[in-house]
């Protein structure tokens, strides 16, 4: 069984920004004021069953994660826009669960977290 994802990985997070720690604060910390309209989005477009809008949604979060060390989060969306992708609307609800669980769990973070 392989170990879950951590919500936030350093190091990660600054390979991807040059080993620049402030470029990696600043770029979590815009990731992190963006969470919460995603996280709106994402149950609005849901309740009005707009996959698409829900599938770029993911996707804009997925590449942002890439950029922050935040692999939880982009695994998470980036399984729910691989099932949106594939046409799985019905099964996308736990996907899309997750992603709003992981959105959670980095918002506990706080927003300068290096």
């Amino acid at each position: 069984m392989s170990e879950p994802l951590p919500v936030f990985d350093k190091t990660v997070a600054l390979e991807r920004a040059g080993g620049s720690a402030e470029l990696a604060n600043e770029l979590f910390g815009m990731l992190h004021a963006e969470l919460p309209s995603y996280a709106t989005a994402l149950r609005a477009d849901s309740a009005q069953a707009d996959y698409a809008a829900v599938r770029e949604t993911a996707h804009r979060i997925k590449g942002s994660a890439t950029y922050c060390g935040v692999p939880a989060l982009g695994h998470a969306a980036e399984q729910l826009e691989g099932r949106l992708k594939r046409g799985e609307t019905s099964a996308a609800e736990g996907d899309l669960e997750l992603l709003l669980t992981e959105i959670d769990r980095v918002l506990a973070l706080p927003a300068t977290p290096h």
